[in-house]
């Protein structure tokens, strides 16, 4: 399956998100990525699901989830502290796959702030399924 329509255009994400434009050459790899602004001010990531981010099994590969998971973490981190954070912890649980043309939406949470830290959270949905949860902290780079 591709991410064409039956016209040949490529799939347009749905309303409400725009290119997100990653700052790294290894997410740009990934994408293409979408954002939105949500009205708690956190940014939702997605992305339909390619060929390339498959694994044998023909589901999205848990090291590209996770990936994707860490960024929209990361990128929410950055946006709350100001300043640039890095990862300093990331648990995923994964509870079930996304296929081939699947639109995998990564909503965040926002748990605490501080001047050192940032504890977040990140759901990860297809559809009304939810498919990955994720929990971070995020050290404020100085």
């Amino acid at each position: 399956m591709d991410l064409d329509d039956s016209a040949g255009s490529p799939k347009a994400a749905p309303e409400g998100f725009s290119d997100y434009h990653a700052t790294s050459e290894f997410m740009r790899q990934v994408g293409p990525v979408y954002a939105r602004v949500e009205s708690d001010n956190t940014v939702t990531v997605a992305l339909f699901v390619r060929a390339s981010h498959l694994n044998s099994h023909a589901v999205a590969h848990g090291g590209m989830i996770a990936t994707v998971v860490d960024s929209a973490l990361g990128f929410n981190a950055s946006r709350i502290a100001g300043v640039p954070t890095v990862t300093a912890n990331l648990s995923i649980t994964y509870l079930s796959g996304a296929k081939e043309g699947d639109w995998l939406e990564l909503a965040v949470q926002i748990n605490r702030s501080g001047q050192r830290l940032v504890f977040l959270s990140c759901t990860g949905r297809v559809g009304h399924k939810t498919i990955v949860k994720a929990d971070a902290v995020f050290a404020v780079k100085k």
